[in-house]
């Protein structure tokens, strides 16, 4: 999951020993594979690029950047007059925050429509899956609206995310309405992070933020955790998120300033032999 490197880098990036082989691995797997992934792994893999700091040329094989392709498939989710589909809408804003955190110049059309799909209460989507599309789009709206250069209305755009925070604060504040975040909590915590991220200055977020945190984390890992789990939990303990890698002063640690490998560690998983991989890591790594 690239997910893990992008937390890992911007959440422990001297806990990161092994980095130069997740930045093979994951060249690799760009020059070879980039036409055969679907746009939302390709979306991930912008947020990969500048986490590692690496150029997006990597695709470029043929002469490609992979924002640019990220960009073109985007256009083709409003070649109509319609709104997005609900289908497509969470993959669209992925790859405008992907673009975003890049600093990629997107077109004001692409921004426009995705800014006309919100409801006059902030929130975005239809039928059951709004509340889950507006906790989604949180993150690359506050991105867009902090672009230092866009062809687009960046005051359009704070406006839209401070009705979007509304809504999700309202959401937040009567959670036992809506039993569904509960069985889905990571978008609960991705909306309080963002939250966190995108509040204004004067805002007082100890109640809404750390009550929600002590009420639904649990802080030591368990059995039963998937790696998306952990990553979730080390973003909301550590107040960090992907919007990090918007800010100016973001770099890439050298490798001498990240912790030397612990003596005795073993990976569980080589990803040469995919079947030595999904292994929980051993507890004293944990």
């Amino acid at each position: 999951m690239w997910s893990t490197i992008i937390v890992l880098q911007v959440a422990a990036p001297r806990k990161f020993f092994a980095r130069e082989k997740s930045i093979a691995a994951f060249k690799r797997l760009i020059r070879t594979g980039w036409d055969e992934m679907e746009v939302f792994d390709k979306c991930e893999a912008a947020f990969v690029v500048r986490a590692l700091c690496i150029h997006p040329d990597i695709s470029s094989g043929k002469g490609r950047n992979m924002l640019n392709d990220i960009h073109d498939r985007l256009g083709q989710y409003i070649q109509n007059t319609g709104p997005i589909s609900p289908d497509e809408l969470i993959n669209f804003s992925f790859g405008i925050g992907a673009l975003c955190i890049n600093d990629y110049s997107i077109d004001r059309f692409l921004v426009n429509k995705l800014l006309d799909m919100q409801h006059p209460d902030g929130s975005f989507g239809v039928g059951s899956e709004t509340y889950r599309t507006t906790l989604w789009l949180l993150r690359p709206l506050f991105c867009l609206s902090r672009m230092s250069f866009s062809h687009f209305n960046v005051t359009r755009v704070q406006e839209s995310v401070k009705k979007l925070r509304s809504y999700v604060l309202n959401l937040l504040n009567n959670a036992n309405k809506y039993p569904e975040i509960k069985a889905f909590d990571f978008f609960a915590h991705d909306a309080l992070v963002a939250l966190w991220k995108s509040r204004p200055d004067n805002e007082n977020s100890s109640r809404w933020y750390c009550n929600e945190v002590i009420k639904n984390i649990r802080v030591a890992p368990s059995d039963s955790d998937t790696e998306e789990d952990l990553n979730r939990k080390l973003l909301t303990l550590t107040g960090t998120d992907y919007l990090d890698l918007q800010d100016s002063s973001y770099a890439c640690l050298s490798a001498s300033e990240l912790d030397k490998k612990p003596k005795g560690y073993k990976p569980t998983c080589n990803y040469e032999i995919p079947k030595t991989c999904g292994l929980p890591a051993p507890p004293k790594y944990l």
